[in-house]
């Protein structure tokens, strides 16, 4: 499966991650502005997730930013 092939399914995916890690750690997540309705959407309920839009095409980040 890709983001490509199924949008829709990589999104719930990656929204049950990130509704597992927060339960233990804030999450940053970062979408596209154009996106960023739907991961909201996905992730309503969450309390401890900033969404933050800034323009992207890609799925993950590497080597911008602290871990920990």
């Amino acid at each position: 499966m890709s983001c490509r092939s199924n949008p829709g399914r990589a999104r719930a995916e990656h929204a049950g991650v990130i509704r597992a890690v927060e339960e233990f750690k804030p999450v940053t997540v970062i979408d596209d502005p154009s996106g960023a309705s739907g991961a909201r959407a996905a992730l309503e309920g969450c309390g401890n997730i900033e969404i933050l839009e800034i323009p992207i095409n890609d799925a993950r980040l590497r080597d911008s930013g602290r871990i920990g």
